[in-house]
């Protein structure tokens, strides 16, 4: 797994995501799923009619669980999520190029989870645990990153490029609102915005951004924020 995680240290991520963030949460360990998400599995998935469930409770109530535990809990929740998101936009009937663009989706999504994550875990975590517990959350998405990628696209870095999207959207992030109600129409609108610049503007694709930001979006955040508040009960 070593391919861009050193890259990711707490204080690149921690200047990245300080004061005007607020959010994290977890998931239990991690059993196996499908993460390819080429058109065979896409398929399968859609004729079988299978929909996404989350366990976000731990096995065992009664073991304290430390940060590291939680991060890679939240980070296997995220990316279930991410994976069924952009699963669903080839539902939907828009049109993926390959798979690249198809792992491209599922990194904007994970960005937009740790931010998040962040944004929730102000408030219940000092700082130092705060960062340390999202610095855990992106490493493992970086590891789940790196290992399906390299699966479908073949060996590279594909966790450095990574970190840096997750550090520009970061910043931009920052800008916007996330309250007891959920994001803020801008933070939404984010998302959508880069992920329809991944989709591009041809017919089939126009409507990638309404689709993230009225349903898929907003559909990711309730999962994740609820899944975030069981492992903490």
């Amino acid at each position: 797994m070593g391919c861009g995680l050193a890259a990711l240290q707490p204080q690149a991520l921690s200047n990245a995501t300080s004061a005007k963030y607020r959010d994290t949460r977890e998931k239990t360990s991690q059993p196996s799923i499908p993460t390819r998400a080429s058109d065979a599995w896409v398929a399968a998935q859609t004729e079988s009619g299978v929909a996404l469930r989350i366990k976000s409770h731990w096995w065992n109530d009664e073991n304290e669980r430390s940060l590291a535990e939680i991060g890679s809990a939240l980070a296997f929740i995220a990316w279930r999520i991410a994976v069924d998101k952009a699963i669903n936009l080839h539902c939907e009937r828009f049109v993926y190029r390959d798979d690249e663009q198809r792992l491209q989706v599922i990194q904007e999504y994970l960005v937009f989870l740790i931010q998040i994550a962040d944004r929730l875990s102000f408030g219940r975590f000092g700082d130092d645990e705060r960062r340390a517990l999202i610095t855990s959350f992106a490493k493992k998405c970086i590891e789940h990153l790196q290992d399906n990628s390299a699966d479908l696209l073949g060996p590279g870095n594909y966790g450095q490029p990574f970190v840096e999207r997750l550090n520009t959207r970061s910043g931009e992030y920052a800008e916007f609102e996330l309250n007891d109600e959920g994001p803020s129409y801008a933070f939404l609108r984010h998302l959508g915005f880069e992920i329809q610049s991944l989709m591009g503007q041809h017919e089939e694709n126009r409507w990638v951004i309404d689709q993230v930001m009225e349903k898929d979006g907003w559909d990711a955040y309730k999962r994740f924020h609820r899944a975030f508040g069981d492992l903490f009960e």
